[in-house]
C-alpha cells in the first residue's frame, strides 16, 4: 500500500511542473495569429475573420489590462456597409470572471456575411468592470476597416 502512495505522490510531483508549464507557454503568445489589434484602456484585443460558405467567423482574444476584475462580458460584432447599414450582427459572452492580466477568447459568427471594399467591423463590448469596492457598467466600442483592420474610430462609456 504505501508502494502505491509513493508511485502515485511521485507521478503527481513529476506531472504537475509539465503542467504548469504548458500552460504559461499558451499564454505567452497569445495574440500569435491574429493580425489586427487594438490596445485600449481596458483591454488589449487581437482579432481575425475567416470566410465560411455560411458566413464570416471572427476570433477574438481579449487581454484585461485595467480592472481587478470583469463580469457579465458580453461582445457583439457588426458588419457595416455604406452609410453604416448593419449588413450581418452576432454576439458571444463570456460566464466566468476575467482577472487583471487574464486572457479571454470569444468567437462571434456573423451569419450570410461577405466583406467588400469599404466595408467595416464595429466591436461592442459590454462589461461590468470592477476596481477595487467599485463596479462601473461599461460599453467600450470601435470601429474598423474590414479588410484591412485600420481603426476607424474608438469610443468607451459608462453607463449610469
Amino acid at each position: 500500500m504505501s508502494r502505491i502512495l509513493a508511485v502515485v505522490i511521485l507521478a503527481a510531483l513529476f506531472l504537475a511542473p509539465t503542467g504548469c508549464a504548458s500552460l504559461q507557454t499558451q499564454q505567452q503568445e497569445p495574440f500569435a495569429g491574429y493580425p489586427s489589434q487594438i490596445d485600449r484602456f481596458d483591454f488589449k484585443v487581437a482579432w481575425r475573420t475567416s470566410k465560411t460558405k455560411e458566413g464570416l467567423a471572427v476570433d477574438v482574444v481579449l487581454k484585461n489590462v485595467r480592472y481587478l476584475l470583469v463580469n457579465d462580458m458580453t461582445l457583439e460584432v457588426s458588419l457595416q456597409g455604406k452609410g453604416q447599414k448593419v449588413l450581418s450582427k452576432g454576439s458571444d459572452y463570456r460566464l466566468q470572471d476575467l482577472r487583471d492580466g487574464e486572457y479571454a477568447n470569444l468567437h462571434v459568427f456573423l451569419k450570410d456575411a461577405s466583406v467588400s471594399s469599404g466595408d467595416q467591423l464595429h466591436f461592442q463590448i459590454r462589461y461590468n468592470g470592477i476596481e477595487g469596492s467599485v463596479a462601473h457598467n461599461i460599453v467600450s466600442d470601435f470601429t474598423v476597416n474590414a479588410i484591412t483592420g485600420v481603426i476607424i474610430r474608438d469610443k468607451r462609456e459608462f453607463e449610469q
